[in-house]
């Protein structure tokens, strides 16, 4: 990505014109199986609830064009900073309303969710506000975790069958390698895959 079309993309990001597209383009596209739990309100446990909100997407360069995808958002409900600015910062994600977003896609009537990341929190990250991300409930990267086997469940709870990707999965499908810095790129390729198989094992055991 060269240095104008990156500047262009964080300006669309930052002041929320890509989420405002995102949400326009969803409304023309297949409503996704995985709608069935839009809305919900989620309990992590005793302290924090999660509203979910459920959008349809156009499928990454790696499926079919005629499959299903779709994102997952998850917001706090009382995320530990003020309702205001908690609100603008999540205009920064893919539809105005992410935390923590989780992306997926549907094939014979199941859900498989290959892509988990914080983006409230990478969003901040980038403008080196690590203090006011720290404030926020879902700022753990544990709480990856607790977000997917929550969809997972979630979803299973409504008759879907849902999964989570394999790790090499999970980077074919969530990263476009065209966008990455050649001279960083196998250093990237290589966390992803480190951060998806930690992720696997995880979801493995019965603790974070």
């Amino acid at each position: 990505m060269n240095h104008l079309t990156r500047v262009l993309y964080l300006l669309v990001m930052y002041t929320g014109l890509r989420a405002l597209f995102n949400q326009v383009r969803c409304h023309s596209l297949p409503k996704p199986i995985a709608s069935a739990i839009d809305g919900k309100i989620l309990q992590f446990d005793e302290n924090r609830s999660i509203k979910v909100r459920v959008h349809a997407r156009i499928p990454s360069t790696p499926l079919a064009s005629e499959q299903i995808a779709g994102m997952v958002s998850l917001y706090s409900v009382e995320p530990g900073i003020a309702r205001l600015p908690y609100a603008m910062l999540r205009l920064t994600s893919h539809f105005g309303c992410g935390e923590l977003e989780i992306a997926f896609f549907e094939e014979k009537g199941s859900v498989t969710l290959f892509a988990v990341r914080n983006i409230l929190k990478s969003n901040l990250d980038r403008c080196g506000t690590n203090r006011l991300c720290s404030q926020l409930k879902l700022s753990d990267r544990q709480d990856e975790i607790y977000a997917i086997r929550a969809i997972i469940q979630s979803l299973c709870k409504q008759g879907i069958n849902a999964s989570f990707a394999s790790p090499e999965e999970c980077v074919s499908l969530a990263v476009n390698e065209s966008l990455l810095n050649p001279k960083t790129r196998n250093r990237t390729l290589a966390a992803l895959t480190q951060k998806y198989r930690r992720i696997e094992n995880q979801l493995a055991t019965n603790h974070p």
